[in-house]
């Protein structure tokens, strides 16, 4: 490239928090990392991961007492299965906001090098928050070549950058996939809780719907939806 102008790519939103009277991370990361929805789901949604779940929420309270890097949570299952309300359910329940890496930027999508870039740019820059991150569809991004300055190069080089950020990130991060098995081995084992989150079961499916719906929907309507 000709001029570092074209090597370096500056947040929309930091140079309008670095010049408002109070510094805002969120603007700051405006586009790049977007707080989560609130969590619309609770315990009695996932009773198969009952176990799992309140593990995760003790592990993630211990993380926030002891400041522990290299914190990671890996949700995979298929899609539609609630991964993404179960990352909200964990970190609401461990009193820890929640950030999402974002896949697109103004309607366009977002490459998987790209969307490392601004997870990476997002965990320095929280540093010394207190906060998670949800990082979801990581399929693209364990499947692309480049180094810490987004360009391609070997394959070796690629693993051992994504493993020291997985050994070392400040923020926990919950990262979501739909195939557990199209992640390297050596990346999976650097994750400290690991959970496939099944389809909900027709009586949970139903509870849910009358939950959200019942004064919208006849019992006959509720039960062939789910």
């Amino acid at each position: 490239r000709s001029s570092i102008g074209e090597m370096l790519e500056v947040p929309d939103g930091l140079l309008k928090s670095i010049s408002a009277e109070e510094f805002s991370l969120i603007d700051a990361l405006q586009g790049y990392v977007n707080s989560s929805s609130e969590a619309k789901l609770n315990f009695e949604d996932y009773p198969v991961l009952d176990a799992f779940i309140r593990n995760s929420i003790r592990y993630l309270e211990i993380t926030r007492k002891t400041q522990r890097k290299g914190v990671n949570i890996l949700l995979y299952g298929p899609p539609g299965s609630g991964k993404t309300e179960l990352a909200r359910l964990l970190a609401k329940e461990s009193g820890l906001p929640l950030y999402e890496v974002s896949s697109c930027k103004e309607r366009h999508a977002v490459t998987g090098a790209a969307r490392f870039r601004h997870y990476w740019l997002a965990q320095l820059i929280m540093e010394q928050s207190k906060n998670v991150l949800l990082f979801d569809e990581i399929e693209d991004v364990f499947d692309v070549r480049f180094d810490h300055r987004g360009r391609e190069e070997s394959l070796s080089n690629r693993k051992s950058w994504v493993n020291q950020i997985l050994e070392t990130n400040p923020i926990p991060t919950i990262w979501i996939t739909n195939q557990i098995d199209q992640l390297d081995p050596a990346y999976i084992r650097r994750f400290d809780l690991i959970c496939e989150v099944p389809y909900p079961t027709f009586k949970q499916r139903q509870r849910m719907l009358e939950k959200d719906y019942s004064d919208i929907l006849s019992p006959a309507m509720v039960k062939k939806l789910a």
